[in-house]
């Protein structure tokens, strides 16, 4: 099995050890972005990253979640986007 991580604030990823999630608290964008090399160096396969640090990132392979906080829904339009290209339409409206 391949191993997840969640990068982000401390109070945001903390929680996800419970569903077992390596986490990984960071403080800036450029930590974010040195964890984020180190885990690719690693083979995770999945990437959670809080939506403060993730806008610095616009990289594929990583879904922002929201932090503690106020929600800027870049996971949610980032997962619409993924959608719309892997089916040809917007098929999330349905839900």
């Amino acid at each position: 099995m391949h191993n997840i991580g969640v990068i982000g604030d401390y109070d945001s990823v903390f929680g996800f050890r419970a569903v077992g999630f390596d986490v990984f608290p960071v403080d800036t964008p450029q930590q974010a972005q040195q964890k984020l090399n180190k885990l690719a160096e690693l083979d995770y396969r999945v990437v959670f990253m809080t939506e403060n640090v993730m806008r610095e990132h616009e990289l594929l392979y990583v879904v922002p979640i929201p932090g503690v906080g106020e929600s800027q829904d870049l996971g949610q339009a980032r997962l619409k986007q993924f959608v719309e290209q892997a089916v040809g339409a917007d098929i999330l409206h349905l839900i």
